[in-house]
C-alpha cells in the first residue's frame, strides 16, 4: 500500500536523523519498562497522568509533553497506530484543559499532526484531512496568519503530500488567524475555528475503514455544554448550533455547515454526507437538515410539523433536531396529539425520518459515546415504531 511506503519513509527518516533513538534515551526507565509490556497503552497513560502535574501541559515544549510524544512515537514505531492516536488525543485534551485553566491559547499542533499522520498511514482520508486542517489552524495562530514554508512540517504535508496549492495554504492561514481574533474565548479550540471557516475542506469521501470512528475533543464539547447550561436559554441559539455542528462533524463523511441561509430562512445546521457506508446512514440521503431548540420545554406538534415541511420542500429524507428537553408525548400511551406521533407519521406517511436528540444525548456524545450509535438508535425507533 502507498500508506505503508509513506510510513516506512517517515520512520526511516526519524531513525536516520537519530531523532527517534535520541528521544527514547530521555524517557524515564520506569516508563520504558512499561512500554515493553503488551498492555503498555493503559499503563503508560496512567503513569504519565499520575507523574505529571497539570501545569506541565501549559508549555508545549516542556519535558513532560515531550515524554508524552515519545510514548506516542513508540507506538508509531511499533506500528500500533490506534494506540498512538489514543496517546496523542489524551495529550491534546490535557493541553486544552490547561488552556481553560489559564484562559489563554496554547500551541497544540504537535499531537494534532501526529494524529493526522497516523490516520494517513491507516488510509483514513477524511480524518487525515480534518487533523491536517486543525494543525494548520494551530500554526496559523502561532505565526499570526503568516506561516513560513519550510519552518515546521505543516506546509510540506499540506501542499506536497496532500496536493493543496500554495495560494490556498496562505489564504487559509490568514483566514484562520482572523477567525481566532474574532472570538479568542472559543478560538483557543481549533475545532471552533474550523466551523467558522465554512469550507468544504474534504475533497474526497470518507472511506469504509474510518466510517465507524467518532473522535471528539471532549474538553471542547463539554465546555460548550457547560456554557449552554450556565447561560440558560440562549435567545440566539448559537451555542447549541455550534455544539450540534461540531459533534455531527466528528462523524467521518458528515460535512456540516453552521447556519446556512436560504432566501427565506436559515438552517441551524446543513449536513452533506460524503462517505462509504454499509449501515443505516445509506438511507439518510445526501443532505440532512439540522434544527436546534435551546428551549426550557419540550417541542411539540407545531415545531415538528414545520420541520417535516422543510424536509419535504427541500426533498431531504432526514433531519435531526437537537432539543434540550425532547418532545411532547414521550412515555405517554395517549400520544396522538403529541410530537412523538407527528414524528412517526412523518416517516410512515411522508418518508421523512426525524431524529430527536435531547440533553442526555448531548452529554453522552460530548463524553465520547459514539454519536453514530446514538443516531442509529433514533433512526430505528422511528422506522420500526419502537417504544
Amino acid at each position: 500500500m502507498v500508506e505503508n511506503k509513506w510510513l516506512d519513509h517517515k520512520i526511516i527518516d526519524l531513525i536516520r536523523n537519530g531523532k527517534l533513538i535520541e528521544r527514547f534515551k530521555h524517557t524515564p526507565p520506569e516508563l520504558n519498562t512499561i512500554l515493553l509490556k503488551r498492555e503498555a497503552l493503559p499503563e503508560s497513560i496512567k503513569w504519565m497522568e499520575s507523574e505529571f502535574d497539570k501545569s506541565v501541559y501549559k508549555y508545549s515544549d516542556c519535558d513532560g509533553v515531550m515524554i508524552w510524544e515519545n510514548v506516542g512515537l513508540h507506538f508509531v514505531n511499533n506500528k500500533r497506530f490506534f494506540d498512538a492516536i489514543i496517546v496523542f488525543q489524551r495529550l491534546y485534551e490535557h493541553m486544552c484543559e490547561a488552556e481553560l485553566d489559564i484562559g489563554d491559547w496554547i500551541h497544540k499542533a504537535m499531537p494534532l499532526v501526529w494524529i493526522r499522520d497516523c490516520h494517513k498511514i491507516l488510509g483514513h482520508r477524511w480524518l487525515s484531512t480534518r487533523y491536517l486542517i486543525l494543525t494548520l489552524i494551530e500554526d496559523s495562530i502561532r505565526e499570526q496568519g503568516k506561516i513560513t514554508p519550510g519552518e515546521g512540517g505543516i506546509y510540506h504535508r499540506f501542499c506536497m503530500e496532500d496536493g493543496y496549492s500554495d495560494k490556498y495554504f496562505r489564504e487559509l492561514s490568514e483566514n484562520a488567524y482572523d477567525e481566532y481574533n474574532l472570538n479568542k474565548e472559543l478560538g483557543i479550540f481549533p475545532e471552533y475555528i474550523l466551523l467558522q471557516l465554512k469550507i468544504d475542506y474534504l475533497r474526497s469521501s470518507a472511506t469504509i475503514h474510518e466510517s465507524d470512528n467518532y473522535e471528539v475533543n471532549k474538553v471542547f464539547a463539554e465546555h460548550l455544554l457547560k456554557k449552554i447550561e450556565e447561560e440558560g436559554i440562549d435567545k440566539t441559539g448559537r451555542l447549541l448550533e455550534t455544539f450540534a455542528s461540531y459533534t455531527l462533524g466528528c462523524i467521518p463523511g458528515f460535512h456540516v455547515e453552521e447556519r446556512k441561509t436560504t432566501k427565506e430562512y436559515h438552517f441551524d445546521g446543513f449536513l452533506r454526507i460524503k462517505g462509504e457506508y454499509s449501515d443505516f446512514r445509506s438511507d439518510l440521503g445526501f443532505y440532512i437538515l439540522v434544527e436546534c431548540k435551546d428551549w426550557n420545554k419540550r417541542i411539540g406538534v407545531e415545531e415538528i410539523g414545520y420541520f417535516a415541511h422543510k424536509l419535504s420542500v427541500h426533498d431531504c429524507n432526514s433531519g435531526i433536531i437537537f432539543s434540550k428537553f425532547g418532545i411532547t408525548g414521550e412515555g405517554s400511551k395517549k400520544d396522538d396529539l403529541y410530537g412523538v406521533r407527528t414524528i412517526s407519521k412523518s416517516y410512515h406517511h411522508l418518508g421523512k425520518n426525524i431524529m430527536i436528540l435531547k440533553f442526555d444525548d448531548f452529554k453522552n456524545a460530548a463524553k465520547g459515546e459514539n454519536l453514530i450509535g446514538i443516531l442509529r438508535e433514533k433512526y430505528e425507533n422511528v422506522r420500526f415504531d419502537l417504544p
